[in-house]
Order: C-alpha cells, then sequence, then structure tokens
C-alpha cells in the first residue's frame, strides 16, 4: 500500500473530491493472466477500459469510488 497526498493523487488522476480528505484513491492488483481478466469482467457486467501498457481500470462505479486497476 503506498499513502499518497492529496497531490499526488490528483497528478495521477486518482483525486476525488466528494470522498473527503482520507480514502483509497486506488489499488493495483496483479492478477495471474491479464488477458483473460476482460472476459471475467463481460461475464460479469463490469464496465472497464484498457490502458496502455495492457493495463485494466475498472470503472469506480464497482469499487465503492476506488479506482482498481488490475495487471
Amino acid at each position: 500500500m503506498e499513502l499518497i497526498t492529496a497531490v499526488e493523487a490528483e497528478q495521477r488522476g486518482d483525486a476525488s473530491s466528494v470522498r473527503g480528505s482520507a480514502y483509497l484513491a486506488s489499488a493495483t492488483l496483479l492478477v495471474k493472466d491479464i488477458d483473460t481478466t476482460p472476459q471475467l469482467f463481460f461475464e460479469n457486467g463490469i464496465r472497464f477500459e484498457s490502458l496502455a501498457g495492457g493495463a485494466l481500470r475498472v470503472d469506480p462505479v464497482y469499487t465503492s469510488g476506488a479506482k482498481l486497476y488490475f495487471k
């Protein structure tokens, strides 16, 4: 876990002004097979986006407002 300042969260694009001053902005989860992960999301109706470098980011609506990244 990495604790960062509000400024760093803003710079990374992970800030959330509606969550207060202390919250889980984001987390990165390492998965065994990133190529099969999108299918699991599709099967469960979870919106996500593919990012440069092969990572996936789940829509925060599914993660209580945090940004979850899968690599």
